[in-house]
C-alpha cells in the first residue's frame, strides 16, 4: 500500500498540468446528465472531476488495491451519492447502464499499463453507447535522452556503497534497468522528443534525431493524449 500511496501522490501532486489537461477534457466531453465510466480509476479522481462537469453517474473501476484511496476520496467528496466504486478487473465488469462517456487514464510510468489498451478496447465495444465519447482519443509515446545527473545519483549510482562491509554494486546493474518517475525540464533533453508509437493504429517506429552534447543519463518518456471524440455507432 505503502508504494501505491507515493505513486498516488505523484499523479494527484506533482505532474504538471496532466489533471488539469484531464479536466479541460472532460469540461469538453461530458454533458449535463451522463454517465461516465472512469477505466482504472486509480484514486477515482476523473469520476469527481466528471461529475464536477454535470455527470449524473460515475462508475471508478479499479482493480488493485488503491480502490481504497478512491473510496476514501469519493466519501469525502461532494459526489459520493453520485460515484461508485467498484473493485474488479474490467473486463469482468457488467454496468447497469452503457456509458456516455469513457474517460482511462491507463498511462504508466513509461508507457502504458499492462492491458491498458486492451481494457480500454474492451470496455469501448461492451460498456459505452453507440455514439459515446472518449477521454482520451488517441494517445502517443515518444523519447529523448536525457542529461539528469541529480535523478541518476539517487535513484542509481546511491548503490556504489558498501553496507557492513558488503558491496552493493551488484545491485546497480538491476537499477540502472528499471523506470522511474521524475520532473525533466526542457533543458535536460539533450534531443527533441521523438515519436515511436501512436496507439492501435501505427507500428513502433523510430527516427534519427540530433543530439546535444552530453551525458545521457537516461530516456526520457511520456504518452501525450488528445481530447476526447465520438465512437461512431
Amino acid at each position: 500500500m505503502t508504494s501505491l500511496l507515493e505513486f498516488h501522490a505523484f499523479l494527484l501532486t506533482n505532474t504538471g498540468t496532466r489533471l488539469d489537461r484531464f479536466a479541460k477534457a472532460l469540461a469538453a466531453a461530458v454533458r449535463p446528465g451522463d454517465t461516465v465510466l472512469d477505466l482504472g480509476a486509480g484514486s477515482a479522481i476523473l469520476s469527481i472531476l466528471a461529475c464536477r462537469c454535470g455527470a449524473r453517474r460515475a462508475y471508478a473501476v479499479e482493480d488493485t488495491d488503491a480502490v481504497a484511496v478512491a473510496r476514501a476520496l469519493v466519501a469525502a467528496s461532494p459526489y459520493r451519492d453520485r460515484i461508485e466504486v467498484i473493485h474488479a478487473r474490467s473486463f469482468d465488469v457488467t454496468l447497469a447502464e452503457r456509458a456516455d462517456v469513457l474517460v482511462a487514464d491507463v498511462h504508466s510510468t513509461f508507457g502504458l499499463q499492462e492491458q491498458g489498451l486492451s481494457a480500454m478496447i474492451d470496455a469501448r465495444t461492451r460498456l459505452v453507447r453507440p455514439g459515446g465519447r472518449i477521454v482520451p482519443a488517441r494517445m502517443q509515446l515518444c523519447v529523448a535522452p536525457a542529461d539528469a545527473a541529480d535523478l541518476y545519483d539517487a535513484k542509481v549510482n546511491r548503490w556504489q556503497r558498501a553496507a557492513q562491509g558488503l558491496d552493493l554494486a551488484p545491485i546497480r546493474d538491476l537499477a540502472v534497468n528499471a523506470i522511474y518517475p521524475g520532473h525533466l525540464a526542457p533543458s535536460d533533453l539533450l534531443a527533441p522528443p521523438a515519436l515511436v508509437a501512436r496507439t492501435c493504429t501505427c507500428p513502433l517506429t523510430c527516427r534519427s534525431v540530433t543530439v546535444s552534447k552530453g551525458i545521457a543519463h537516461t530516456g526520457a518518456g511520456g504518452a501525450s493524449r488528445s481530447d476526447g471524440a465520438r465512437w461512431p455507432g
